[in-house]
């Protein structure tokens, strides 16, 4: 009796898996967030960060400057 081979979804990275020895059971867990897979690359999450924390001390430089001189947003 033999064995079918299990359904393969295609890799979206394009990278193809070394196939498992006979006898090895694989456990991939579900698609999603959870597996880890992302859409952009690990330097856009760093920039995405350093964006923001710039953005903060930006806006807490134009908050206490604008407290300082006692001006108000309108």
């Amino acid at each position: 009796m033999t064995q079918a081979a299990p359904l393969a979804t295609p890799d979206p990275s394009g990278a193809t898996a070394a196939p498992a020895p006979p006898g090895e059971k694989i456990e991939r867990p579900d698609p999603g967030l959870a597996r880890g897979h992302w859409e952009a690359p690990r330097w856009a999450f760093a920039l995405i960060a350093a964006l923001t924390v710039a953005g903060g001390l930006l806006w807490l430089a134009i908050t206490l400057r604008t407290r300082r001189t006692g001006r108000t947003g309108s």
